[in-house]
């Protein structure tokens, strides 16, 4: 009887074979990329990428729509609702399925393009823009949802199935607004009563814990702008308590405005305003020609002919491409800007530093303190662009102290200087990126 028991199980054990090994290699290879083109291309109505570049960055929302002819339509919500691009896409095996973005699509190389300036980045960031990957691993695939890695670089990329009735016009409008209402540069996370200070660099949130102690440090929190809040790229937890997020308030503009968390509804987070002076100090302020003052105007139009007539790198001269007042890349203050080729397009840039005194909340002096970044020194001293500081002060000999006026103290579009010595230097700084300043 034990015989024939022992002889019935093993036939038992051995009967069924999991299908898969029997297949080659190359069959489950074949197998593998056929299935995960089967799930790009059953979305009638295309996908949402969370697209994450370098994480400093944050994170942004794509539109993407994949055929069986290999073909993919691209949006960015960083571009007009009605721009789109449509290129060549590619699924290969590479220890895993890798989904490849392997024609150029203006909407998607965005962030993977190595020229700042592709990405509004500046030439800082030439030779690496946003560090965004146009190859990823795909990781996990289900038939709504679609998980990725970066090949090179790592970030991690989620798609989701949108529904037969969406609409990427409606969807992006959604976006802006909720941007929109989190326009503040400094918040608190308060858990507990405990208030988290947190700074706003791109899309990402730097957060300090065990403030005013040897333990200080910041946790870097990216995230993306979603319709119902903003959604962390990794969890926050403070306190012990973990956070994914903060959902969107539609009435931001009262002053007791609080965004409870995705998650729980217990911790909230507020705006912090500092002082106005501060916030000129931290921020980036962007220069255009027309909102210089009297005295201003005529040291920039000298500024405008130098560069005119500078043609060591380019025979067409140079042009200013950008010019603000603010923190540098580097965390240094100062006048930073990038002069562009009139004909290669290639930018040089750099930071004339300054040091500075606050006053009050609405009072700063500032004067240039000899330091410089990048090709500021080359600029200044050998090309010869040191008239665009006068107006700020060229030195200890020559400080200009300016009075601080906006529109918003909470969320200023701008900061106007006012020279306390010199009615006639009046400066209007913008919020908003702008480039090309002797055009606006």
């Amino acid at each position: 009887m034990l015989l024939l028991a022992a002889t019935l199980l093993f036939s038992a054990c051995t009967y069924e074979v999991d299908d898969t090994f029997d297949q080659s290699s190359a069959e489950r290879i074949a197998a593998a990329l056929k299935k995960n083109k089967q799930v790009l291309t059953s979305a009638e109505n295309g996908w949402i990428m969370e697209y994450y570049a370098a994480t400093g960055f944050g994170g942004y929302n794509v539109y993407v729509k994949f055929t069986d002819d290999d073909q993919v339509t691209v949006q960015n919500e960083l571009f007009d609702a009605e721009e789109s691009a449509t290129s060549h896409y590619k699924l290969e095996q590479s220890e895993g399925v890798i989904l490849s973005f392997d024609e150029y699509n203006k909407y998607f190389h965005y962030f993977s393009d190595p020229n700042g300036n592709v990405s509004g980045l500046g030439p800082y960031y030439d030779g690496t823009g946003m560090n965004g990957d146009l190859e990823f691993r795909m990781v996990s695939v289900t038939d709504d949802r679609i998980e990725m890695t970066g090949k090179k670089h790592g970030s991690k990329i989620v798609l989701t199935k949108v529904s037969e009735d969406f609409d990427w016009a409606a969807y992006k409008a959604q976006v802006e607004a909720v941007e929109e209402s989190y326009s503040f540069s400094q918040y608190g996370f308060v858990v507990d009563d405990e208030m988290f200070r947190a700074e706003v660099s791109y899309r990402c949130f730097y957060v300090t814990i065990n403030a005013g102690t040897e333990e200080e440090q910041e946790i870097g929190v990216p995230y993306i702008v979603k319709p119902e809040g903003l959604q962390f790229y990794r969890t926050l937890t403070l306190n012990g308590k973990d956070i994914t997020g903060v959902t969107f308030v539609e009435d931001y503009d009262r002053s007791d405005i609080e965004w409870p968390a995705l998650n729980d509804a217990s911790i909230v987070m507020v705006p912090v305003t500092p002082p106005l002076n501060q916030q000129f100090i931290e921020g980036r302020w962007w220069f255009t020609y027309s909102r210089l003052g009297e005295f201003a105007q005529p040291y920039w139009l000298q500024v405008q002919q130098i560069l005119a007539n500078e043609k060591s790198e380019d025979s067409q001269g140079e042009e200013l491409y950008y010019a603000y007042v603010g923190q540098d890349t580097g965390g240094r203050f100062g006048l930073g800007f990038a002069s562009r080729g009139k004909q290669t397009n290639k930018t040089f840039g750099g930071t004339i530093c300054f040091d500075y005194t606050l006053e009050g909340e609405d009072v700063v002096t500032m004067w240039h303190n000899g330091k410089f970044a990048e090709d500021g020194k080359i600029y200044y001293n050998t090309v010869g662009i040191k008239p665009i500081a006068v107006p700020f002060g060229t030195g200890t000999a020559d400080k200009r102290t300016f009075k601080l006026e906006t529109d918003n103290s909470k969320r200023p579009s701008y900061i106007t200087l006012v020279d306390q010595n010199d009615p006639t230097n009046v400066i209007t700084v913008l919020r908003a990126v702008t480039t090309d300043p002797f055009d606006n």
